[in-house]
Parts: structure tokens; C-alpha cells; sequence
């Protein structure tokens, strides 16, 4: 049985991990990080709470990063890192941390995000370089990065297979650079997530996308992260080593 620590408890995302993790029987209690506790099992920073804590799920901001880690490392507590937005600072400070403790770092948890993560690696492997690519994101209007934490990730393969640069709009007057490959966000309503990959071959164009439908996604990939890193070695552990778990 386990203590987790929910850093961002009563954030959209941290108060779905709170109710699901309620019914995780290798869970037996949870305490919380946020700025207005409220009840025993809530503070304002991790360094407040006095009992053991067996893993941390950080669900807060980049500005949150920082301290959480440094608690972690001292402490010697696993992470699921859910937060986007990093910098190379971030990045840094992860990657350091990383030699000390099992850390899972994923901008998205879900399942069928690393699976079209997954897809789309194979698709270019297959295609090569030479097709067209463009990236389409679409989220509430409340998110306040763009493009998302996920469409980077995705360029980020799209780059590290093709050679291509990623960029967030095309000029005016110019025809498209065929180095280059376009991610594009959308702010619509309360739209949970979507990303499309566009691949083009000419004359006929695949697509490989994912919706979600509901936020919970999100939250039970967390608590399975939160499971399979519990007792991993110092690292950094990311979707793809729980869905090779999976497959």
C-alpha cells in the first residue's frame, strides 16, 4: 500500500487524479499540494507534510517544477511529471534529478497518444523524407500554451526521423520549404484534445489522429505511471516504456 502526494490537487487535472485514486486498492492514502488547503490531508507546499510519501504525481505548473523535484531528490521519492510548458531549464533540472530518482516525464498519458505517437514513428520510417507534413492541434480556449505539450512531442519525432524543422506558421509570400513541416494550434470552446498528423504523398494524403473525450484519460494514465515507476531505478521513464509494458 502506497501514500501519494498530488501536487496541484484541486486543479481540473489534480481533482480527477484525487477521485480515481480513490479507487486504486494499492493506494491507501492521499495528500495534496495547493494553494488553499482546505482539509488535514492538505498544504500548502510538499515540505509541509510530515508523513512518508511513497510517490509524487505533479499535475501543478513549470513555476511548481522546481521545488517539487528538489523535495523528491531529498526525500528520494518517485515523480510522474505531468506538467507542460518546460524549458531547457526544466529539461536540466529533470535530467539531474533523474540520476537520483525514477522519474516519469510525459507531456501526455494517455495510451492512444503514445500508440499514435507509436504510429506516426513507423509511418516515416516507412515513407521517408519526402512527403509533406502538417500538425493540427485543437484545445479549450483556457489553455495558455501553444502549440500543446503533446503537438511537441510529435514534432519532435516528425524532426528526429525526417530532418524537418518544425514551424508555427508559413510566410505570406513564400511557398512552403519541403525542410520544413507545420504544427498549428486551435482554441475552441472546451475541445478536451485533438492532433491530427497530416502526411501527404502527392496525390493522396494520410492522416493519423486522436481525441479525447474525456480529461480522465489523463488522470488514470497518470495513476498507471504512478505504479510503474514506484519501484523502477533512478531514470527517466516516458509513455513509450509503459506501452511496451502494455504490448
Amino acid at each position: 500500500m502506497s501514500t501519494l502526494a498530488i501536487v496541484g490537487l484541486h486543479g481540473t487535472m489534480g481533482s480527477r487524479v484525487n477521485a480515481l485514486a480513490l479507487t486504486q486498492p494499492w493506494i491507501d492514502r492521499i495528500v495534496g499540494v495547493t494553494l488553499t488547503p482546505l482539509h488535514d490531508h492538505e498544504y500548502a507546499s510538499l515540505e509541509d507534510i510530515k508523513e512518508p510519501i511513497d510517490i509524487i504525481i505533479d499535475f501543478s505548473t513549470s513555476h511548481q517544477l522546481e521545488s517539487t523535484l528538489a523535495y523528491a531528490t531529498k526525500h528520494h521519492i518517485p515523480c510522474v511529471l505531468a506538467t507542460t510548458g518546460l524549458t531547457s531549464f526544466h529539461e536540466d533540472l529533470i535530467a539531474k534529478s533523474s540520476e537520483h530518482i525514477p522519474l516519469f516525464v510525459s507531456a501526455n498519458l494517455s495510451l492512444g497518444v503514445a500508440l499514435l505517437k507509436q504510429l506516426l514513428s513507423d509511418s516515416l520510417h516507412f515513407l521517408g523524407n519526402e512527403i509533406d507534413i502538417d500538425v493540427v492541434e485543437t484545445h479549450h480556449t483556457r489553455k495558455v500554451d501553444a502549440p500543446s505539450g503533446t503537438a511537441k512531442l510529435l514534432a519532435n519525432t516528425i524532426s528526429s526521423i525526417t530532418g524537418k524543422t518544425m514551424v508555427t506558421s508559413y510566410p505570406e509570400s513564400e511557398v512552403k520549404d519541403k525542410n520544413t513541416f507545420g504544427v498549428h494550434a486551435l482554441r475552441l470552446g472546451n475541445v478536451v484534445g485533438t492532433h491530427e498528423v497530416h502526411l501527404s504523398l502527392g496525390e493522396e494524403i494520410v492522416t493519423i489522429s486522436h481525441q479525447a473525450l474525456s480529461r480522465d484519460i489523463f488522470a488514470k494514465g497518470a495513476l498507471r505511471a504512478a505504479q510503474f515507476i514506484l519501484n523502477q531505478k533512478p531514470g527517466i521513464y516516458t509513455m513509450e516504456n509503459l506501452l511496451k509494458e502494455k504490448l
